[in-house]
């Protein structure tokens, strides 16, 4: 069954959870790492969403910070969606596989 509420005021504030993401709405997806090696570093990148990049001494450094990159582009895409939500506006969760 679907979560769902209805939007009631203009401000995202009340919407927004910790880390800027809704509380209801935390995306648990996976995601493709791609991730090369360049002389010392290793360099790494995810082709689902454009931007989040990551590198790293260490394999695992690399895979850390290229998850945090998408953390932080995601919670900043859901940011910048929901200040044009308007009232009266249904929100419900939707999961994917």
């Amino acid at each position: 069954m679907p979560s769902a509420r209805w939007r009631t005021r203009r401000s995202t504030s009340s919407l927004l959870g910790g880390g800027g993401i809704p509380y209801n709405l935390r995306m648990k997806h996976e995601f493709t790492a791609i991730i090369e090696r360049d002389g010392g570093w290793f360099v790494g990148y995810c082709p689902e969403v454009p931007g989040a990049n990551g590198q790293g001494e260490s394999l695992e450094e690399c895979r850390e910070n290229l998850r945090r990159a998408i953390e932080l582009i995601l919670e900043d895409r859901r940011e910048d969606g929901m200040r044009t939500v308007p009232l009266g506006a249904l929100l419900e969760t939707i999961k994917l596989g």
